[in-house]
């Protein structure tokens, strides 16, 4: 017993060890190795050259809709931030731009053939996401999210186009 308290002590790999020691060094592991997780979950948006597109896969690089849009491949475009996103900054080639919230009542808006490829577009690719989501379960097949959305496609050093 020290200044009146008592110290609790375990045995571990034939050391004596003080519990509260113990426990500051397994969360002192914890928080670096946390941290250290969190520097590898970033988006990659290094350019590929090259991208199959599968119909196990729904998402697809900037660099690929950029190197389908520069070889006349025929898709439609959707971009479903809000329209002051839009008029800030849009691809000059888009379709069309329905906010994702509201695409259930825009239906008749977009192409009616299921078998259409679609793009879809926001700013950073989490609400492009939703869409597609929304968009596969409503039997588009080839609907693809483009990660990064107008964030990496600006990054990516290529033009876009302001309503301002």
């Amino acid at each position: 017993m020290k200044n009146g308290k008592s110290i609790r002590l375990i045995q571990l790999w034939g050391l004596k060890v003080n519990i509260k020691n113990l426990f500051f060094v397994l969360s002192f592991i914890f928080v670096i190795n946390c941290s250290n997780n969190a520097k590898t979950d970033k988006v990659d948006t290094t350019i590929v050259k090259e991208q199959s597109v599968s119909a196990n896969s729904d998402e697809v690089t900037v660099q690929f809709l950029k190197a389908e849009f520069d070889a006349g491949k025929e898709f439609y475009l959707l971009d479903v931030r809000t329209s002051p996103e839009y008029n800030n900054a849009h691809l000059s080639f888009t379709d069309n731009l329905i906010p994702y919230d509201s695409m259930h009542l825009y239906l008749d808006k977009i192409p009616q053939d299921k078998e259409t490829t679609m793009y879809i577009f926001c700013r950073s690719s989490r609400r492009s996401g939703i869409a597609t989501t929304y968009l596969r379960s409503l039997g588009y097949k080839n609907a693809f999210n483009v990660t990064g959305g107008i964030i990496a496609w600006v990054d990516a050093g290529y033009a876009v186009t302001s309503k301002k």
